[in-house]
């Protein structure tokens, strides 16, 4: 957990010995810290993302979809249009000057076929506009969550865990 992880940096670096517990202090400092070593690892190039699966749901003749933001998922990388028989149809992915370039793209109506994702707004449009509900699963990546539980484990692959650990030591 995040708290193990806390209390065997501050092992390492001697501040506590076995048997000892972290104060609230020590781990609001830690906590902080470990929060920072990833965003540094980020700005490093170190790939803290990972795979999801969103579904959304069309509406009639509305030519796009708010992304959920419940999950944090930022980039998709493919769209699949759910048939009633429950397969799974992958829609082309089209660039945002691609369905730009699209003439008709919103009165051309039926199931979706292309899909384009701006992330500035955090939509997916289809090609064509949806002529009633259809069921869309997106896949794509997220950040990995922050550590901000004490039972928390952090979505870090175990290889990581070391490398974390030696890190908060250094920094603490």
């Amino acid at each position: 957990t995040r708290n193990e992880l806390i209390e065997e940096a501050y092992r390492k670096v001697g501040v506590l010995a076995d048997g000892e517990s972290v104060t609230a202090g020590q781990l609001s400092t830690a906590n902080k810290k470990l929060n920072l070593i990833l965003k540094s690892w980020e700005g490093d190039g170190v790939f803290l993302w990972t795979y999801q699966t969103e579904t959304i749901t069309t509406t009639a003749n509305v030519s796009y979809v708010a992304v959920p933001t419940t999950n944090g998922l930022a980039y998709i990388e493919s769209a699949y249009y759910v048939e009633t028989s429950g397969d799974e149809v992958r829609l082309d992915r089209l660039t945002m000057a691609q369905y730009q370039d699209i003439p008709g793209k919103t009165s051309d109506t039926g199931e979706p076929v292309s899909f384009s994702h701006r992330i500035s707004n955090n939509r997916i449009y289809l090609f064509p506009t949806p002529d009633a509900t259809y069921t869309v699963n997106l896949f794509g990546v997220r950040k990995l969550a922050d550590w901000d539980s004490a039972s928390s484990t952090g979505e870090f692959p175990s290889r990581w865990q070391a490398s974390l650990k030696y890190a908060l030591s250094v920094e603490l």
